[in-house]
């Protein structure tokens, strides 16, 4: 639900033509509307909790890291045209977000679950360096300028 929100966000505010004009204007938008999502969220969800808790909050950036995924593909269909940059773009964001929220709801449970959403907590802060090392590269190359179709809105 919250990823499928983000991704109609996004697209709703990427709609006004000229808006996005290469890759690198959707990667952004979907990581801004990311990070706000995840703020959001923290200050909802933050209240209350342990302190452990709210360190994980804020040390595992999700939200960014699923915007750049989601912005990374929305972009790439952007650029070609090609609707099936949609599904991975959505897919992969919903997967992993789905499997880490499984295993926090399930830790009740099982001691096993504790240790699983720990790594995945804790996994979230690599893949997201590793995310805006693979921006700035990509940046760097000029991967992302490159300019969306004029007919695609």
């Amino acid at each position: 639900m919250e990823e499928g929100l983000k991704y109609l966000t996004c697209r709703a505010a990427m709609r006004k033509k000229g808006m996005v004009r290469t890759r690198m204007d959707a990667a952004i938008c979907f990581a801004f509307v990311g990070n706000t999502f995840e703020l959001i969220e923290n200050i909802a969800f933050g209240g209350g909790s342990e302190i452990l808790d709210l360190i994980l909050r804020v040390l595992s950036p999700a939200h960014f890291l699923f915007g750049v995924v989601m912005g990374y593909y929305y972009g790439k269909y952007m650029v070609t045209g090609k609707k099936g940059y949609h599904l991975p773009g959505f897919l992969i964001p919903v997967a992993y977000h789905s499997l880490s929220n499984g295993f926090m709801v399930s830790m009740e449970y099982s001691k096993i679950n504790d240790v699983l959403v720990t790594i995945f907590a804790f996994s979230y802060i690599p893949l997201a360096v590793l995310t805006v090392f693979l921006i700035l590269r990509w940046q760097k190359n000029r991967t992302l300028d490159v300019p969306a179709l004029p007919d695609i809105h």
